[in-house]
């Protein structure tokens, strides 16, 4: 769909031209973008080993979030556990995550579903964070393509 303007009169002082993006499609390939994949083991194929086993040690990351001015970059962002999350806010802007107000930093544990980044007053700012206890995710770009690397042989279920 059309990006939805959001417009002074809902938010006054609002820069000019901020859209509310709960969903972007690229209108060449029409593929979404910000979309989470990632792999399951087949519990009925079981042809390969389990995508838990054997995986080398993970160096924790700390990734960067910038709330605003006007929404969260990235909206979307997949992590291994273990590493943490850096949100830094613009003037004026209170950011919540997964309704823990007081988070600047904020270590990752294994979630079965989104960690909600939302700020305050900015009803429209939303972001997503997963993570995920292997390394076999991806988050689709802007054209809704991606790709997940060095996956073991066997059948896998790409959820």
């Amino acid at each position: 769909p059309t990006p939805r303007p959001i417009t002074d009169a809902q938010w006054p002082g609002l820069p000019p031209g901020t859209v509310d993006e709960d969903l972007r499609v690229d209108p060449a390939t029409r593929g979404v973008r910000d979309v989470v994949v990632f792999l399951l083991d087949d519990p009925v194929n079981r042809t390969g080993r389990p995508l838990r086993t054997d995986l080398p040690d993970h160096t924790p990351a700390t990734h960067a979030v910038a709330a605003g001015p006007t929404q969260f970059t990235p909206r979307v962002l997949a992590a291994r556990a273990g590493d943490a999350l850096r949100v830094t806010a613009t003037p004026g802007v209170k950011v919540v995550i997964d309704g823990d107000e007081r988070a600047e930093v904020k270590p990752l544990a294994v979630t079965r579903s989104a960690l909600a980044l939302t700020a305050e007053p900015r009803s429209w700012m939303k972001g997503w964070v997963w993570a995920f206890d292997h390394p076999y995710f991806a988050v689709t770009g802007a054209d809704g393509r991606f790709v997940i690397r060095d996956v073991p042989p066997g059948a896998r279920r790409l959820v």
